[in-house]
């Protein structure tokens, strides 16, 4: 669990949920401080002695990588650690690099591979709350299920496939509706036949319970349906997709759902998707 930090009580944010996830997934947790020289390293050497000490770590659990680009730091560090997940605030401002936020974006794309990211109000769920796999009616949402589908059995928790639809009158037939968000399709048994789908990854994890599809209706947009749905109904964790090539800025659920990531009471795993080919 690679958490980078920029000297921020804001980006310090980050560190309940690294532990939460780290004790979770099973794995050390590391601080990571992306510095432009050694001048500026050696400024932020107690800083990062403090923390770690905080946060009962030993030396070699405190990195200090330069790089001007803070982001492109993070990437070459996680990357050097296979199997490593970047754990970061989207809302701690940091150095010259900018909002920790934009770094995400960057860190989030270039890496290619899940982000854990914590937005400002975002903590460890409550125990025995749900994983919530958030898809859109898009086959490419879908990728969000394998993931959503490991934590959930790692952490011992519910899973539920939701979805965001709007609400339109009954038609007369049955078939595809014209929606501004959410599937074309019945949007309940569309998350249904996703859960059933899903029920072979979770395997015997997941609190013991089968996948629950999950259906929320909102006039307005999938953002604030997901949000009204976190506030009744609170989740572990919540795993989202996006294109690679744009990071946070554009979500497969819509071109809103990035506010999701820093209004979240739930940490958000960002599934990075692949970049369509020509």
């Amino acid at each position: 669990m690679l958490v980078p930090l920029d000297g921020s009580e804001l980006a310090e944010r980050a560190l309940p949920v690294a532990r939460w996830a780290a004790a979770g997934l099973g794995g050390p947790l590391e601080l990571l401080l992306v510095a432009v020289d050694d001048e500026e390293a050696a400024r932020f050497a107690g800083y990062l002695a403090t923390v770690g000490a905080r946060e009962g770590l030993g030396e070699g659990a405190v990195t200090v990588v330069l790089d001007r680009d803070a982001a492109e730091g993070i990437r070459r560090t996680a990357a050097g650690r296979p199997g490593a997940l970047v754990c970061l605030a989207t809302h701690g401002w940091g150095r010259a690099a900018g909002p920790l936020g934009s770094v995400a974006t960057v860190v989030t794309a270039g890496l290619g591979q899940p982000v854990l990211a914590v937005g400002r109000q975002a903590r460890p769920g409550p125990p025995g709350a749900p994983v919530l796999a958030c898809v859109d009616g898009s086959i490419a949402s879908e990728a969000v299920l394998a993931p959503a589908a490991a934590w959930a059995g790692a952490l011992g928790a519910p899973l539920h496939v939701l979805t965001v639809y709007e609400p339109i009158p009954e038609p007369d037939h049955r078939g595809h509706y014209h929606r501004s968000h959410g599937p074309t399709v019945d949007a309940e048994a569309y998350v249904a036949g996703l859960a059933e789908r899903a029920a072979d990854l979770v395997g015997a994890g997941a609190g013991g319970l089968a996948p629950a599809g999950v259906a929320v209706a909102d006039p307005i947009s999938a953002t604030d349906g997901i949000r009204t749905h976190l506030a009744e109904h609170p989740a572990q964790l919540l795993v989202v997709s996006t294109r690679a090539r744009t990071g946070l800025s554009r979500f497969v659920l819509g071109s809103e759902a990035a506010r999701i990531v820093g209004h979240s009471p739930a940490p958000v795993l960002v599934v990075p998707l692949a970049r369509p080919t020509a």
